[in-house]
């Protein structure tokens, strides 16, 4: 379903029932319904929480709300009912659908949660590394990896991971790693509630990403009839 490359991922129109083609005052009408939490997964292990506070006309914002990741029972996401406009986070799940199986990195399977974890938190955001190495190879080649295969899910771009959140994402073979941890300062392994979850590829892309997404347009449609 979702064969855009990454950066060009949009809603796909099926989902949209026709709602593009209808003039502005029909395609956004007044909100009628309250919105209610959804939670895609299993928290204990891994699941996308998200509620819609209000709804907004411009396809660019979507909704008002939150947006969270559960990794293992520990929590990555500001829980506020305004914490961020969803957009940047429904579309970076699009990218991680578009994006299936490219997220790899060759620490992936050799390191743990924690060392993984030090090390991104490193390259990404301390101020001053006291190592030439991490994971085995330069901390230049580390950040390039990182990079080059978008294995940073959040922070999204968006307000909804202010709490510090950092939740990578690592393609490994038929099987999905998730590392989450909480950035305590800009020192060298300065991070906090590390956890992670390995799951079946399908049941990260389909059981619950796909399944988050169609949900969230679904909901999304409801909420402005």
């Amino acid at each position: 379903m979702f064969s855009a490359r990454p950066e060009q991922w949009r809603i796909p129109l099926e989902w949209l029932n026709g709602r593009e083609g209808r003039h502005k005052d029909e395609q956004y009408p007044e909100q009628r319904k309250e919105a209610t939490q959804m939670i895609i997964g299993d928290p204990s292990i891994f699941a996308i929480e998200s509620i819609i506070s209000k709804v907004s006309e411009d396809q660019g914002l979507r909704r008002l709300g939150y947006f969270f990741i559960h990794i293992s029972g520990f929590e990555f996401g500001v829980r506020t009912r305004s914490a961020t406009m969803l957009a940047n986070s429904f579309d970076e799940v699009g990218r991680r659908i578009s994006g299936r199986g490219k997220h790899i990195a060759n620490f992936s399977r050799s390191y743990s949660a924690q060392e993984i974890a030090v090390a991104a938190h490193a390259v990404l955001y301390a101020e001053g590394i006291p190592l030439s190495q991490l994971l085995g190879q330069p901390t230049e080649a580390v950040l390039n990896e990182i990079e080059n295969a978008r294995l940073v899910w959040a922070p999204d771009g968006d307000a909804a991971f202010d709490d510090g959140s950092i939740v990578l994402q690592m393609d490994v073979d038929r099987e999905v790693r998730l590392i989450g941890f909480r950035n305590s300062g800009l020192q060298f392994s300065e991070i906090g509630d590390v956890s992670e979850a390995w799951l079946d590829s399908k049941v990260y892309y389909d059981d619950v990403l796909n399944e988050w997404a169609r949900q969230f347009v679904e909901e999304w449609e409801s909420l402005l009839r």
